[in-house]
């Protein structure tokens, strides 16, 4: 049995990964998907409570949440296989606990942003980087600050990895 190195090791998983990613990009691409929305006629106006963005802001949470289960399903795999190098259930085993971690921060972080007042928050974690997104008619600094110090005190993300999204 040819024993890899842990360089190798985390070049195959990293290689699986980008690879089940581009997977995914393509099939979400390569799929054709309609939205119809019933327009008022010319004697009509728009509804302004209505938010006609909002498909798109929860499209990307699905798509984010369909990789990640994905590229936990690959590592399950990697880990369950009788026949896989020790070296490589260990990383893949790492690896998952890594993402339950995060995933755990991410439910902390959004009901703490929520608590705090912002609207529609959406966090995702790759530790050691974050993005927020939140809907919001542009932030003050304070509120800025407020999310850096959050994400730092409780996702343990540095302020230089974290990216804040607004949506309108």
């Amino acid at each position: 049995m040819v024993l890899l190195h842990k360089r190798k090791v985390a070049a195959v998983i990293c290689t699986a990964l980008l690879a089940t990613a581009g997977v995914v990009n393509y099939i979400n691409h390569t799929e054709s998907q309609t939205v119809s929305l019933e327009l008022p006629q010319a004697n009509e106006s728009y509804d302004e409570t209505t938010n006609y963005g909002e498909a798109k802001y929860v499209s990307s949470d699905l798509s984010l949440e369909k990789s990640r289960s994905e590229a936990v399903s690959l590592l399950q795999s990697v880990s369950e296989n009788v026949d896989a190098d020790p070296a490589k259930k260990a990383e893949a085993q790492g690896e998952l606990i890594r993402i339950a971690k995060d995933i755990e921060k991410e439910a902390l972080a959004e009901q703490i942003l929520t608590e705090k007042g912002f609207q529609e928050v959406s966090v995702f974690l790759n530790s050691p980087q974050a993005t927020v997104r939140l809907k919001s008619d542009g932030l003050t600094t304070q509120e800025l600050a407020q999310i850096r110090d959050t994400m730092k005190n409780d996702a343990k993300i540095e302020p230089q990895n974290l990216k804040i999204i607004e949506a309108k």
